[in-house]
């Protein structure tokens, strides 16, 4: 019961909000330990409520390792018997962010051509990371949430050759976008 005596710590009435952080439940429930998992201590504890971050398209099925992980994590939060909110989140920008912080290194580095994956129409719903905070202020007072997975995103969908180019104007970087 590690976590009971971190919770015993703190304020462990119903009203207390269990925030659910993926690092701890890929140890805790995919690869399960010695003693109960974090989900069923946070139950013993009397916690009151669980939030998840997860990602749109998690799904135990997926081919791609962290939407699988996120999609079984999902899974054992919803078996848990604790009430829980999950928020499916679209890709998230924001400073130091690890999308377009990247995009524009690669960008920059590219010597005068980028070569886009696919034909570049993968449409992104891009949300800005103050909005998810928002999401998540918003999820903890609507009650109507209980026990839901609510999938969040930005105003707007783009397309992942649209991003790239706006990256690159921001930047005054000229490049040949290559599909």
């Amino acid at each position: 019961y590690r976590l009971v005596g971190a919770m015993d710590t703190a304020d462990s009435s119903p009203g207390t909000i269990y925030f659910a952080l993926v690092v701890t439940l890929l140890f805790a429930l995919l690869w399960r330990r010695d003693g109960p998992t974090d989900h069923v201590a946070a139950a013993a504890a009397g916690v009151g409520r669980m939030l998840y971050l997860s990602h749109l398209g998690a799904d135990r099925a997926s081919g791609y390792p962290v939407l699988k992980a996120k999609g079984i994590a999902e899974e054992f939060i919803r078996q848990s018997g604790v009430p829980y909110t999950i928020l499916r989140s679209a890709m998230l920008f924001g400073p130091d962010d690890m999308f377009v912080n990247v995009l524009a290194a690669l960008l920059k580095l590219g010597p005068g051509f980028f070569f886009l994956p696919g034909d570049g129409r993968a449409a992104l719903q891009p949300l800005w990371v103050e909005d998810l905070a928002t999401c998540i202020e918003w999820s903890l007072a609507e009650h109507s949430l209980m026990n839901q997975t609510v999938s969040v995103g930005g105003p707007e969908f783009v397309p992942f050759r649209t991003m790239v180019e706006i990256v690159a104007e921001v930047l005054g970087v000229r490049r040949l976008i290559v599909p």
